[in-house]
């Protein structure tokens, strides 16, 4: 009987081994079985040369950087190109080696990563994004656009991850148990379910019109958005959201729910949180209100 997910044998692997005349990803040179094909696994790891941007269209099975790779891959533009652009069914990041990498990819792994503040820089079409150890900042969607289907932030205690505005989330979930996130700003609005249960989100712009934020036990959400904008539900579940940074006019929540232990800061002295359907306890949360906030009991 043979277990699902263990890898197949008769795919074929090439490792870098930097034998061409440049340092590109498509010179069949710098390859052991020259470069990927179909199905293939390409593995960068014994090296430290930094791998130019490029654009390589065909398509192969997995890319590998383990942990031996020293270099940096698509950070010194080449061709006109900004980042290595590749199109495979998984990408595994598990270096201190800088990278910016233009996926069109089912799944993406950040396993490991440089210290810095654009320690990897990704952009493309990714089903599932999942950063379990980044030690620097993951840049998404900010040289170009990125589209993710699933967003996973787990176990990384010291990852940053930095969404920007060419960042297209949309009905995608996010879940996150550790690390940091930071959301400066999207292409549309997200729609999806946010799972937050450890760790921080810095939230400086995007949109969120239909989306659910789960705020959970140990999260703390720091608002420090500067325009207008609206979140569909907020439940706080003995989490906090402290909102005394956020300059915007109107800062709307449709629906907020406080549940035990939860606390809710609005005290930035503008009195700019609008809560359309009112705020709902559901146990002994604590809604700290702006100065000079009416509030009324609903039966």
């Amino acid at each position: 009987m043979w277990a699902s997910g263990i890898r197949r044998f008769d795919v074929a692997v090439t490792y870098w081994v930097g034998g061409g005349t440049d340092d590109k990803f498509g010179t069949a040179d710098n390859w052991s079985n020259g470069v990927p094909g179909t199905g293939d696994v390409a593995v960068i790891n014994d090296s430290a040369v930094d791998i130019l941007a490029e654009d390589y269209a065909t398509a192969f099975g997995e890319l590998r950087i383990g942990s031996g790779f020293t270099g940096s891959i698509g950070v010194v533009p080449a061709d006109g190109e900004v980042a290595l652009s590749v199109t495979c069914d998984t990408v595994v990041i598990d270096t201190s080696a800088n990278a910016y990498i233009d996926a069109t990819a089912t799944l993406v792994t950040i396993e490991k990563s440089a210290h810095g503040d654009d320690a990897i820089r990704l952009t493309g079409d990714v089903t599932t994004l999942r950063v379990l150890g980044a030690r620097g900042t993951v840049v998404l969607g900010e040289a170009a656009a990125l589209s993710v289907d699933d967003l996973e932030i787990l176990g990384g205690r010291t990852a940053v991850v930095e969404i920007q505005s060419l960042t297209t989330l949309a009905a995608a979930p996010v879940s996150m148990d550790e690390g940091r996130l930071e959301i400066h700003g999207m292409a549309v609005a997200a729609t999806g379910r946010f799972d937050l249960i450890g760790g921080h989100l810095d939230l400086y712009g995007g949109s969120f019109d239909t989306a659910t934020m789960e705020v959970w036990g140990r999260f703390v959400v720091r608002d420090y958005r500067d325009t207008n904008s609206t979140i569909g539900t907020i439940n706080v579940y003995s989490g906090t959201w402290n909102g005394t940074s956020a300059t915007a006019d109107t800062l709307t929540i449709s629906t907020l729910r406080l549940y035990d232990g939860a606390i809710f800061d609005e005290r930035n002295g503008l009195l700019n949180y609008i809560y359309s359907n009112g705020v709902h306890f559901a146990g002994s949360g604590t809604f700290r209100a702006a100065t000079s906030r009416k509030i009324t009991e609903a039966s």
